[in-house]
């Protein structure tokens, strides 16, 4: 993984550059330094021999294994190339607790979620807004 720089108090994550765009963020400590709603893709399983990208470096070992990594916006635009891609990811990958939906495959949640109360525990995203999915009763169906 490309580690920009990591800071003296554990408490802080590191800063990870995107593959795709450069940009730099903050990795997210709970998915192990990664960044947040973003892909890790391993060279090795995307080439292979007289294949678009030839890995037999990394096949052979003579090079060493190559990560990259996808920013959240970036998993976006591969998706919005790739229309057969994006429809094989389920919607409601991936929560977002923006303001407005980042893209069509995050959820949020309600002041209900994970409070056993009945009621709409979660959203969709729909035309750039959020809607609330149905409403379930503590013990049922989640609704995400």
């Amino acid at each position: 993984m490309p580690v920009v720089t990591t800071f003296g108090d554990p408490a802080e994550y590191d800063l990870v550059t995107c593959s795709g765009c450069e940009r730099t963020q903050r990795g997210d400590f709970s998915n192990g330094g990664l960044l947040p709603c973003g892909w890790i893709v391993p060279y090795e399983d995307f080439g292979y021999y007289n294949g678009f990208s030839d890995n037999i470096e990394v096949l052979y070992n003579t090079l060493p294994s190559k990560t990259w990594v996808l920013c959240h916006d970036c998993v976006v635009i591969l998706l919005g190339a790739l229309p057969l891609l994006a429809k094989k990811i389920p919607l409601n990958s991936h929560y977002c607790d923006e303001d407005k939906p980042c893209c069509e495959w995050a959820w949020q949640g309600t002041g209900l979620y994970g409070t056993g109360i009945a009621g709409v525990l979660t959203r969709h995203p729909e035309n750039g807004k959020w809607v609330d999915d149905p409403p379930v009763d503590p013990i049922g169906h989640k609704s995400n």
